[in-house]
C-alpha cells in the first residue's frame, strides 16, 4: 500500500500533516553527518600521520574539532534521529524534535566556522607553541571551513523541507 493511499485527500483538498521516507531520510543523513565526516577523515589522518602540508594540517584540526565536539554532536544526533523516528508515526511531533536537533546542529557548525576563522580576522597575541590545533592559513582555513558550511547548508535545508507547505 502507498503513502498516499493511506492518507487520500482532505474535502479541502490540503493533506494531513504526513510526510514520505523522504524526509526521515534527510532528517537522519544530515544528524548522522558530523559522525559520517569523522568516520572518513580519520583514515587519511592516520595515513597522512605528522607529515608537513596544507592538508594533514586540516585533516587533524577536523579530526580534533570532530572528536572533542562529540559531547556536543552525540545529544544532538540523538535527538535529530529521535525526531525523524518519531515523524514516521506522529509528524508534527517529530518535526518538532528534528527541527530542534537541526537548529543545534546549524548553531554548532555557524560556531565551528567562526572558531576557524577567528585567528585569521584577529591573529592571537600569544600563539601557544604546544596548540593541539594547527595554525591555518587563509587557504587552510577555507578548506577548514567548507565542510561545515555545508553542514550549516544541509541543516537549514532540512528544517525548510521539514516546514513548508
Amino acid at each position: 500500500m502507498h503513502e498516499a493511499d493511506k492518507h487520500p485527500e482532505t474535502p479541502t483538498g490540503r493533506q494531513p500533516a504526513t510526510r514520505g521516507v523522504r524526509d526521515v531520510g534527510w532528517v537522519i543523513g544530515v544528524g548522522l553527518a558530523p559522525l559520517l565526516l569523522l568516520a572518513l577523515t580519520t583514515p587519511a589522518v592516520v595515513i597522512l600521520g605528522s607529515r608537513d602540508g596544507l592538508l594533514p594540517e586540516v585533516l587533524s584540526n577536523w579530526n580534533l574539532y570532530a572528536v572533542f565536539g562529540l559531547v556536543i554532536f552525540a545529544p544532538i544526533m540523538v535527538v535529530s534521529c529521535i525526531g525523524a523516528l518519531v515523524m514516521i508515526s506522529r509528524f508534527r511531533a517529530g518535526r518538532w524534535i528534528a527541527t530542534a536537533g537541526n537548529v543545534a546542529t546549524a548553531v554548532s557548525m555557524a560556531i565551528l566556522v567562526y572558531a576557524g576563522t577567528a585567528d585569521l580576522v584577529v591573529p592571537p597575541a600569544d600563539p601557544d607553541p604546544d596548540s593541539w590545533v594547527a595554525a591555518l592559513s587563509p587557504v587552510g582555513t577555507i578548506l577548514f571551513v567548507v565542510p561545515y558550511v555545508a553542514l550549516l547548508a544541509a541543516n537549514l535545508y532540512v528544517i525548510r523541507r521539514l516546514w513548508r507547505h
